[in-house]
């Protein structure tokens, strides 16, 4: 099966495909507009408008050993661009690959910002997702000079159907763009849009229906065998 005709599976409509096999305008790796309602909304946690700090102090309700996967949102200190080299976006994703590797979770998409990162993982098999997240904190800003590094705390929606999953996918991989930082989603190499639409390997080890990474038994897996929304 060819890579866009995969995407079409998370897609709740049929659709053909347009600006070439890889750009379908649908799905996770659509050119399709953001939607205009707040993608953080959930029955599950406090509404947040913005995932960044001023918005991340209060109201906070974690709802993690659930077994959903989680968009998670965390930004440097005071909205720095601490990640603003492309040396420091690197080291970030090599991060998150060894902190992947230890506890045991998957990563289902990501992208380092300049100021800011969006994942969507799923809980680890060792130890406790806000450990994870930690640790991966830890991690980057002891390689870096600059202190502090990470504002305090982070953003947790859960995300519990394959269409939620969709889009917060679709937002990740089109952040980059709505941002002005490049014109298409595939210029920004340091997110998990080119593995998605090419197949490309990177950094971060990404579980998708191709190339299912090597989860421990009692892990979470992504239901990668039959990914089309209800």
């Amino acid at each position: 099966m060819e890579a866009a005709t995969a995407y079409r599976l998370f897609s709740d409509q049929s659709k053909t495909p347009t600006g070439g096999p890889h750009l379908p305008d649908f799905g996770i790796c659509g050119n399709a507009p953001l939607p205009t309602s707040n993608p953080h909304s959930s029955n599950l946690s406090p509404e947040v408008p913005l995932p960044y700090p001023d918005r991340m102090q209060h109201r906070l309700v974690r709802y993690q050993n659930s077994g959903h996967h989680h968009f998670i949102t965390f930004c440097c200190f005071h909205r720095q661009q601490h990640l603003g080299s492309a040396e420091a976006r690197t080291r970030f994703e090599r991060a998150l690959e060894r902190v992947r590797i230890r506890y045991e979770f998957v990563v289902i998409g990501h992208v380092v910002m300049p100021e800011h990162v969006h994942l969507l993982v799923t809980e680890p098999a060792l130890g406790s997702l806000a450990r994870a997240i930690q640790a991966l904190k830890i991690s980057v800003s002891r390689l870096s000079l600059e202190r502090p590094f990470w504002q305090a705390r982070y953003y947790d929606f859960n995300v519990i159907t394959d269409r939620k999953r969709v889009e917060k996918l679709r937002y990740i991989h089109r952040n980059p763009v709505t941002r002005g930082l490049v014109s298409a989603p595939e210029d920004w190499p340091w997110s998990s849009y080119r593995h998605y639409c090419n197949r490309a390997a990177g950094p971060v080890t990404l579980e998708t229906w191709w190339n299912p990474s090597p989860v421990p038994p009692g892990g979470a897996r992504l239901p990668i065998s039959n990914p089309a929304l209800p």
